[in-house]
């Protein structure tokens, strides 16, 4: 996997649709760092989570048990954002996750579209320790479409109107 957010994403759902156990998930985990430390940014984030605010809390396992928290229906309501400066879809704008999300390059949502969740942020803190920020979000965002829905979603495509492939200029 390419970065700590996609394993979380990708182990999670499989984990949550009963295709892999809770340990395979750590495993994919634990090959970014030893240690994981998750601590909520807010109050509202750790009602929902569990996990304490400003407080953090040792063990990947905690992810999967605020993960379960956030989206007790399954593996429907997790995905993977990556967002960029100037292009938070998929996030609610103007948020203390967006802004971390954009610094950190990516953010997984957990939670159905329409009801309350959580966005979940990586960090190094350092060589062997990857810490995980918790973010209360009030409405999951729906998903943003995809490329294949035939909607413009890259920028290059919104101003020429015309989805382009590869390295195309507009």
């Amino acid at each position: 996997m390419s970065s700590p957010g996609q394993t979380l994403t990708v182990w999670a759902g499989s984990w949550l649709a009963g295709h892999a156990a809770p340990d395979d998930v750590l495993d994919a985990l634990h090959a970014w760092a030893p240690m994981h430390l998750v601590v909520s940014h807010d109050e509202p984030a750790g009602d929902l989570s569990g996990v304490p605010e400003h407080s953090p809390v040792d063990g990947a396992a905690v992810l999967l048990t605020a993960l379960r928290r956030a989206d007790p229906a399954g593996a429907d309501g997790i995905r993977l954002v990556l967002p960029a400066p100037g292009d938070v879809r998929g996030l609610p704008p103007g948020t203390a996750l967006a802004r971390a999300a954009v610094a950190a390059g990516e953010a997984v949502l957990a939670g159905a579209p329409g009801t309350p969740g959580l966005g979940f942020v990586p960090s190094v803190e350092g060589p062997d320790v990857l810490r995980w920020t918790l973010f209360a979000v009030p409405a999951v965002p729906e998903r943003p479409p995809s490329p294949a829905s035939g909607r413009p979603s890259s920028p290059c495509a919104r101003r020429c109107g015309t989805p382009r492939r590869g390295w195309a200029r507009c």
